[in-house]
């Protein structure tokens, strides 16, 4: 069955169609509107919460210590950054680093993390590769950590 509009036949959808199809297609629409940002988090910002402390070669808390966090997406061995490096001064030889990651769905971060102290002997260096942490929606309410401690030497 159809209309004419201006001598053009115009197709119409028949009541029965609508009544039956018409709940479903609200479903896949809920659905798809709604299924990856309340599951998933797309589309919200995700966090990651790094913490640890700085020590020399002799175990002791190296203060005044900058900390620079480098999440990379799952493999630290690829050149592909999930976020901006964090640095941050650390007075007592410890750090603690929130971070902010794209906004799309959650993910595994591969961690690099350096350290250095300016010493009366020169610049201490020193770096840990390879530690991971999960990068989860801030929409979700949970956030995953990891300790990591990082030694300092002259060799760096």
């Amino acid at each position: 069955m159809s209309n004419t509009k201006q001598g053009q036949a115009v197709p119409t959808v028949s009541p029965a169609w609508r009544s039956r199809f018409a709940p479903i297609l609200v479903l896949l629409l809920l659905g798809g509107a709604c299924g990856s940002d309340l599951t998933t988090g797309a589309f919200y910002p995700t966090s990651a919460f790094v913490y640890g402390q700085v020590r020399d070669e002799a175990g002791l808390l190296q203060q005044h210590a900058v900390v620079e966090v480098i999440p990379y997406y799952e493999d630290c061995d690829r050149p592909r950054p999930a976020a901006e490096g964090v640095k941050k001064p650390s007075a007592l030889g410890e750090y603690q680093l929130l971070l902010a990651g794209p906004h799309f769905s959650e993910f595994t971060a591969c961690l690099v993390v350096n350290a250095t102290v300016e010493s009366e002997d020169g610049v201490l260096r020193g770096s840990v590769r390879n530690r991971t942490v999960n990068f989860y929606s801030t929409r979700m309410g949970r956030i995953d950590s990891v300790r990591v401690d990082v030694v300092v030497g002259l060799g760096g």
